[in-house]
């Protein structure tokens, strides 16, 4: 074997150390974070309004207001905009892990049919993740606990260059049969489901 190949396995041997060095950092601050939480998601996640469609040249746009919830229904933050398209719908990850569930909402994004799903949108997890806590716990729940929290979601958002093993279930709520000018709310009942209903 040449110099040359033996540097290039060396390398590759050093990257995949590295690698692997990483995954089972992250995998064991995931798996610890899920462990050690002590409080349950339950709760209102979104407040959201349609106020109106319109038709253009380059195609149908909706436009809506979306509130992103924390567990004691503060708004964290709002989003208003309008999208190209003819119906909105929000994606949330899910984890189930240790008895315990997490749900998180990654994106709201625009389609032209209504079975359609889509790459695009806008990503969630910026705005309720900052400072190494995710917002989604209100500021009744420990500090430690809305760390664990963020370590979470960065997870269940793709955040980490990981495999996630089918760790990751995802939801989508379609937004098509919202009346305008009226507020829904995007809610998990006691059995874990996403529920779509008018406030």
């Amino acid at each position: 074997m040449s110099n040359l190949k033996k540097k290039h396995k060396k390398l590759l041997l050093v990257i995949l150390s590295i690698y692997f060095f990483y995954a089972a950092i992250i995998y064991t601050k995931f798996f610890f974070a899920v462990y050690k939480i002590n409080e349950q998601q339950n709760q209102d996640f979104m407040i959201l309004k349609i106020y109106g469609n319109s038709s253009l040249k380059d195609g149908n746009t909706v436009s809506a207001r979306f509130s992103i919830l924390d567990s004691n229904q503060n708004t964290i933050t709002e989003l208003e905009r309008s999208w190209s398209g003819n119906y909105l719908a929000v994606n949330f990850a899910r984890i189930n892990l240790f008895d315990k569930e997490f749900i998180f909402p990654t994106k709201i994004f625009a389609k032209e049919k209504l079975f359609e799903n889509s790459k695009n949108g806008i990503n969630l997890e910026k705005y309720y993740n900052e400072n190494n806590q995710c917002m989604l716990f209100s500021k009744n729940h420990s500090i430690k606990n809305r760390k664990r929290l963020y370590l979470i979601s960065r997870f269940a958002n793709k955040k980490y260059l990981v495999p996630t093993f089918n760790l990751i279930k995802n939801s989508t709520i379609n937004l098509s049969e919202c009346k305008n000018d009226i507020f829904y709310i995007i809610s998990c009942d006691k059995n874990g489901n996403l529920i779509l209903h008018q406030m």
